[in-house]
């Protein structure tokens, strides 16, 4: 064999995943054994162990089994170290859920399907790899109704208690029926119309015939895969005419309500918790409170709510607390800036009275950042204002804020005529700039950099 051919031959063969490398070796060793020639047998089989040992551990790495058993349930998985979004499942059952289940199944179908599964990651293979987990969730199934019992899980594992166990039930039997329809249960709901002729509305209006319990379970997984979430509102539409807040909060869609409502009142409290540290990205602050609005508006726009309905009172609370939270978040600039940039009133020779920045001492920069960060949001949340309901707060602020960079500005710009700046002199001139890039514009903080270098 040439060189050529041979740089060819390895190439090829280290491509190979780890299952057929392994199965290559013995047949190249026999070839070896019995005298060939025309082949570099050293070499390829050295290639091959590596090629096994390599992907071996690139497959620790993977997503296991479990992973894609719980896949299709991801998004209604949180950590309990804050409260739980009603619909949610406290992660850290997870791990019993899958060794109550594994331990019953029988240990060579599961290897089988370990194997496949398996196999599926070393090729790359991402739809054999959930089939696998479907293969699974359709054997713990098979379990639960064979027994005739939805509280099995429980029984398997104190640990699991029975209200978890029937609802793992219920998000079993949800996805296997969405599989059997050729639907799928964790995908964004926009991607499929939620029309009343779509597939999804079929769907949802045939499980809330049969089992409620399992309508609602539908509707979480899609909402809480969506980015617009309260879309799946218009399933309710296709029910009973007349359907509203009234009706559904006496069943178990009453979930699907409470979970929107319970999103919106956590996303004040990231809100708040954010800003309260005063280390935050002004811009991000403010995408924030645009999502709310989304959420908020959008609910109210799917008219699902009658006037005096238990969703619509608990939207009017929520509703109370985000005016009050971004009126503090104006109020809070407010004392920002004016703490970070402070001006003591001066007498100035030539000029009378004035505001004068207190160049003798250090700027405090941590409070500047802050600061900083509260101007930036300022600017950035002015569209979003309005549909937020304070934009009379947010007016005023703004308008404080540039006015104290306007005396910031104007005190420096003294101090460089009277050739008196102060020792921190410079320092306050880079600061005063970055406040009117971040409240006015880059165009004023140029020109403010040119006042002072003329």
């Amino acid at each position: 064999m040439n060189q050529d051919k041979k740089i060819l031959l390895l190439g090829l063969l280290a491509r190979l995943p780890a299952n057929i490398s392994a199965a290559l070796i013995p047949e190249f060793e026999t070839m070896r054994a019995g005298g060939a020639k025309h082949l570099p047998f050293d070499e390829i089989i050295e290639l091959l162990e590596k090629n096994c040992i390599v992907q071996e551990a690139e497959v620790k790495f993977q997503p296991s089994l479990s992973r894609a058993f719980f896949e299709p349930f991801e998004a209604l998985f949180e950590n309990a170290d804050t409260k739980l979004l009603p619909g949610s499942i406290d992660r850290k059952i997870l791990t019993n859920i899958w060794v109550a289940i594994s331990s019953k199944i029988d240990p060579m179908r599961l290897d089988e399907i370990e194997t496949k599964h398996s196999n599926a990651i070393l090729r790359n293979d991402l739809t054999s790899r959930s089939q696998c987990g479907a293969m699974v969730r359709d054997e713990c199934l098979g379990l639960q109704e064979v027994a005739d019992d939805p509280e099995i899980l429980s029984e398997w594992d104190s640990a699991i208690s029975k209200v978890q166990s029937v609802r793992f039930y219920n998000l079993l039997k949800v996805e296997n029926k969405a599989r059997e329809h050729h639907l799928c249960v964790d995908l964004d709901l926009d991607v499929e119309t939620s029309s009343p002729e779509s597939v999804y509305t079929d769907f949802f209006k045939a499980l809330e015939d049969e089992n409620v319990n399992w309508a609602a379970d539908f509707a979480l997984l899609l909402m809480a895969n969506s980015a617009k979430p309260w879309h799946v509102m218009r399933f309710f539409k296709s029910l009973a005419k007349g359907t509203n807040d009234r009706k559904l909060s006496l069943t178990a869609l009453n979930t699907v309500g409470e979970r929107l409502l319970a999103t919106l009142d956590r996303m004040l409290d990231e809100i708040n918790a954010r800003k309260s540290t005063g280390d935050f990205d002004g811009v991000e602050l403010a995408a924030q409170i645009e999502e709310y609005n989304k959420l908020n508006h959008g609910l109210e726009r799917e008219e699902i709510m009658a006037r005096d309905g238990p969703w619509r009172n608990k939207l009017k609370i929520i509703r109370g607390k985000a005016g009050k939270l971004f009126a503090d978040c104006c109020e809070n600039a407010e004392t920002a800036v004016i703490a970070a940039y402070v001006l003591d009133r001066t007498k100035v020779k030539g000029a009378g009275t004035m505001d004068i920045p207190r160049t003798s001492s250090e700027p405090n920069m941590a409070k500047v950042q802050t600061a900083l960060n509260f101007a930036s949001f300022i600017t950035a949340v002015r569209l979003f204002a309005p549909l937020a309901g304070f934009s009379g707060a947010h007016e005023k602020t703004y308008k404080v804020i540039l006015r104290h960079s306007d005396l910031v500005r104007n005190g420096l710009i003294t101090l460089k005529q009277l050739e008196d700046g102060g020792k921190f002199y410079e320092q306050w001139v880079d600061i005063a700039e970055q406040l009117t890039a971040e409240i006015d514009d880059k165009d004023a903080a140029k020109s403010f950099r040119r006042q002072i270098a003329a």
